[in-house]
């Protein structure tokens, strides 16, 4: 019989996975049958020790895929229109010149 605190984080880590899983390249049903593969074909396990290394890698996979999604965000982030982007800024000294110029 195994341990009830590892069978925990174990249970614990799959959902964080499973959720992490929302935005993988291929699609959730995809992500979901290889993870789900992947726990059950280590559902044998009984050796603590074993189970905390997969527990370990499991938190690798985790750390990577947190990573990937917000490397994937940063990319993305110099073309989001933010309030004070350099260029709304350039936009609203340049208003700000035509005006004086109008009413002089």
């Amino acid at each position: 019989m195994t341990n009830p605190e590892l069978r925990a984080q174990v249970i614990h880590i799959y959902k964080e996975l499973l959720f992490l899983g929302r935005n993988y390249p291929l699609g959730y049903e995809y992500y979901r049958n290889r993870l789900h593969k992947a726990f059950s074909s280590q559902a044998h396990l009984d050796n603590e020790e074993q189970i905390r290394k997969g527990i370990a890698r499991a938190e690798f996979v985790k750390k990577a895929a947190f990573y990937r999604d917000r490397s994937i965000v940063s990319s993305l982030a110099p073309s989001l229109p933010y309030p004070n982007h350099a260029g709304t800024r350039q936009v609203l000294v340049y208003r700000r010149r035509s005006m004086r110029k109008s009413k002089a």
